[in-house]
């Protein structure tokens, strides 16, 4: 059974059990903060478990990519190493939500992998946490397993919030036994031992307990169901090959890299594991790029440029010297693109942003390693790399630390990775200062709790509300007094919370002789809205009743600023075409931005009609409204979907025109105008390239556009009263100023050069012999590069026997240029040997040719004593 048909049996099973089959969510979690990527199934269902969603389904199955490369959930370092680990693999999941508990998910786990794939029982074990004896009498009394077969364990064994409060519960996991070949060998080997003599197929998590906070375990009023089994594994299983990268999932891209890297998978064991990472690496750049995470090196863009990097070291280390690496992702869409339909559009986008990584980062690579290598050739086996050395290796040549780590275990060196991190502290404190953020609150455990906020920002701007929960930095408190920063979490709210690129609401929290400013408003996973702020007056309590007022003006202008990004996109789609698709934005109230797909630049008279057409639609004061409608339905009448967002079922469309006669269609939760009119001026203010394949266009509008005027306005009043003539004339005034300037500095360069030309002659009459050579050395003070290379130059072609030596001190640094004459050659003398000793007396350097060649330093002090040394230097040189 190919991977396509098991992960289809899989999906079917469960549909004939009453399962809904829920599409996978995107990579990138919608609305949860607390991950980079999804790291499992169960992700999209946390509102599902917590209760903070209607449920319209109480059984759901999916197929969801994850990937895990971060994190405590990284399986990074043992990726290539091992049979069973990946950075992105398929989770097949079935889910229950106060529904089905364990004798269902029990017996239906044995059904399908016994009964429909048909898996030799034989192979089969199975672990249960050690106090389930309930789990481990369904297995042996109901489902008949083998006793002698089962274990019992306790921390691998048990799924919670690891220091948290919260859903907990056992689990039972279904291990296949791979063979004794991929054993450890051990007498004390075990089913759950870290050799992958025994894989773990399936875990079926068993949420039943309530963690409380003195440590013990309430039952939950709606035990659910959370499994969770690798679709590789599974298929390394069914299929009988050596391991997961033989499976059909892997193949047709281990086959393609033996091309590309010009190397034999089977040649040895470190040539498959570094084959093996490529090949798994590049499967995760592919999914992760097509949903526009770009390399970059902070969050989930660090991971895509660690992922990239980690590739292009082990293609290197096996002969890789130029970039190759996007090649792959052709065989990638291949085989992932008929389940995943996004992929195959996006794949020339995906290889043009590899690409562009790979030619900007192989140079580095190869100065990274040589800097690498000389550090371990240093340090005996068992020493220590020092932190600040890897940090210098990743900020200098863009070694990720894991890399670092991985090359100095070959050699049997440690990394201080405390040290590492301690250094990349110090520079995040440098670089930024931290921002106003509900991150700066310790949030887990704390609202968890707490319903999720009905929000009425559409409607109303001010309304009624009751403080659930208020959080500040020591943690949840029941009162904040003045002056006291904390997230404040109401029942009921109008402030729009940080969306889909949109900021969120500021506003006003009051109530009687209490306010409380709010800075900027998120969303937590399960559907809180985080109210960040300070508490301006008063005490401010939990459970007290405020008035919510959201910020009207600053509102009125993101919402211009959100309007008017959607006349862009239409424009953009008129003016580039269809392909012009939206891949990321942000909407604020003094900006906009917006990144889209394209290979090129606008031309000024496309940017012109761009904004000619937005203005006219502004102009035509088109009515905006919204409706919410099945998000398949939206998409049939041609609304735009950002891939990447999550919708669900139904999804809120926002349409500019008339019913039937619409402009623009697009699935949006932000919040709008009421007619194009109202979106006033609007410029484009910027483009610019993003990453390969993406541009970058920011916009103003409304008032914004406004001052954006008012402010060129001035501008050009100020340089046409500086030029004395008119704004018309500016230009070519300008224009002809540069020129008149150009002209000048030419005669002034012609006057220096014969002028330092002049003092090089003069300095020809006090030259030192040298044997059969006559040296002339000095300072041209003040004469620039130029000047002192033509003096230098000028001398020794009308003298054969001269070696000139001059230097410039223009801008407080060293230039140092030396020339030799055929003669002077004959007789030894080397220019590029003499101004590159020269240069080492002032801490800098350089060479060249025998007959030319030119240093420098830093700082020119000292040039006169350097310049003094030439006379023994030369002498040396020459034997004289």
């Amino acid at each position: 059974m190919d991977s396509k048909a098991l992960r289809q049996s899989f999906l079917d099973f469960f549909e004939q059990r009453d399962h809904k089959i829920v599409a996978p969510a995107p990579l990138v979690p919608a609305g949860d903060p607390t991950l980079l990527f999804n790291t499992a199934g169960m992700v999209q269902f946390k509102p599902h478990f917590a209760g903070s969603v209607e449920l319209t389904f109480k059984r759901a199955a999916s197929c969801q990519p994850c990937l895990r490369a971060g994190g405590k959930d990284s399986d990074l370092a043992l990726v290539g190493h091992t049979l069973r680990h990946h950075t992105l693999f398929e989770m097949l999941g079935n889910f229950s939500f106060g529904d089905y508990f364990k004798r269902e998910a029990i017996a239906w786990g044995w059904e399908y992998l016994a009964d429909v794939l048909k898996l030799d029982p034989e192979r089969l074990y199975v672990t249960v946490h050690t106090d389930d004896d309930e789990a481990a009498a369904i297995w042996v009394e109901e489902v008949g397993f083998p006793a002698e077969r089962l274990s019992r364990y306790d921390e691998d064994n048990f799924w919670g919030p690891a220091g948290g409060l919260g859903a907990c519960g056992p689990s039972s996991e279904i291990h296949y036994y791979a063979g004794e070949e991929y054993g450890c060998g051990r007498e004390e080997c075990h089913v759950n031992c870290d050799c992958d003599r025994f894989l773990e197929v399936w875990n079926l998590v068993f949420p039943q307990f309530d963690q409380q906070a003195d440590g013990t375990r309430l039952p939950l009023p709606n035990p659910g169901i959370d499994t969770g089994m690798g679709l590789e594994r599974l298929a390394f299983a069914v299929q009988g090959v050596v391991d997961n990268f033989r499976t059909d999932l892997f193949l047709p891209i281990i086959q393609r890299t033996e091309e590309v890297l010009q190397k034999d998978y089977g040649d040895d064991g470190r040539t498959r594991s570094s084959m093996n990472i490529v090949a798994d690496h590049v499967r995760a750049l592919t999914f992760a790029v097509a949903e526009n995470v770009l390399p970059s090196n902070d969050g989930r863009g660090y991971v895509v440029r660690k992922l990239l990097r980690r590739a292009l070291l082990h293609a290197y280390l096996l002969g890789l010297q130029e970039p190759a690496l996007h090649r792959l992702v052709e065989p990638v869409v291949a085989v992932m693109g008929g389940t995943y339909a996004h992929l195959p559009p996006q794949r020339s986008f995906v290889e043009g942003v590899l690409r562009e990584e790979e030619e900007q980062y192989l140079a580095t690579l190869g100065r990274g390693m040589d800097r690498l290598r000389g550090k371990l050739a240093s340090l005996k086996k068992g020493g220590l790399l020092g932190g600040e050395d890897a940090f210098t290796l990743y900020d200098t040549y863009g070694l990720p630390l894991e890399v670092t780590a991985e090359v100095a275990e070959w050699e049997g060196v440690d990394v201080d990775a405390a040290g590492f991190e301690e250094e990349m502290t110090a520079q995040r404190h440098r670089s930024r200062a931290a921002a106003a953020s509900a991150d700066e609150f310790p949030l887990t455990g704390n609202v968890d709790d707490v319903p999720a906020t009905t929000f009425v920002g559409y409607d109303d701007l001010s309304h009624e509300a009751t403080v659930l929960a208020i959080v500040t930095a020591e943690g949840r408190v029941a009162g904040a007094q003045e002056d006291t920063r904390a997230v404040v979490v109401l029942n009921v709210s109008p402030f729009y919370a940080e969306a889909g690129g949109q900021v969120g609401d500021a506003g006003l929290l009051t109530a009687e002789g209490v306010a409380f400013d709010v800075e900027e408003t998120t969303k937590a996973p399960q559907g809180q809205f985080l109210h960040v702020g300070v508490v301006r007056e008063g005490i401010l309590k939990e459970g007290q009743t405020v008035t919510a007022a959201v910020d009207r003006s600053r509102r009125q202008a993101v919402a211009g600023h959100h309007t008017a990004t959607h006349l862009l996109h239409a424009a953009l789609r008129e003016v580039v075409g269809e392909g012009a698709t939206q891949a990321g934005s942000f909407v604020g109230p003094s900006y906009l931005r917006f990144d889209y797909a394209s290979k090129r630049a606008l031309e000024p008279e496309e940017v012109e009609e761009v904004e000619r057409r937005v203005q006219r639609n502004v102009v035509a004061n088109l009515p905006v409204w919204w409706t919410d409608m099945e998000v398949e339905e939206a998409k049939s009448r041609g609304a735009m979907a950002l891939f990447g967002e999550k919708y669900g079922e139904r999804g809120r469309v926002v349409c500019v025109g008339g019913e039937g006669e619409e402009l623009s269609l697009e699935l949006c939760g932000g919040t709008h105008l009421c007619n194009t009119g109202e979106v006033g001026p609007f410029y484009l203010v910027r483009e610019e390239a993003l990453a390969a394949g993406v541009r970058r266009l920011e916009a103003v509008a409304g008032e914004a556009a406004l001052a954006y005027a008012h402010k060129m306005r001035r501008v050009l009043a100020e340089a046409a009263a500086i030029i004395k003539t008119g704004w018309e004339d500016l230009p070519s005034r300008v224009q002809s100023a540069l020129d008149d300037r150009r002209e000048l500095d030419k005669k002034l360069r012609r006057l220096t050069s014969q002028e330092a030309t002049a003092h090089a002659a003069e300095l020809l009459a006090s030259a030192a012999q040298v044997g059969p050579v006559r040296l002339v050395t000095g300072l041209l003070a003040g004469a620039s590069a130029d000047a002192v290379k033509e003096a230098a130059s000028s001398l020794i072609s009308a003298h054969g026997d001269v070696v000139a030596l001059f230097a410039s001190d223009e801008g407080g640094k060293a230039t140092i240029f030396a020339g030799a004459g055929a003669e002077a050659i004959a007789a030894g003398a080397h220019a590029g040997n003499l101004v590159r000793d020269v240069a080492k007396a002032l801490g800098g350097g350089g060479g060249g040719k025998p007959d030319f060649a030119q240093a420098g330093a830093k700082t020119a002090e000292g040039l006169e004593e350097a310049l003094a040394q030439a006379e023994r230097l030369l002498s040396e040189m020459i034997g004289g």
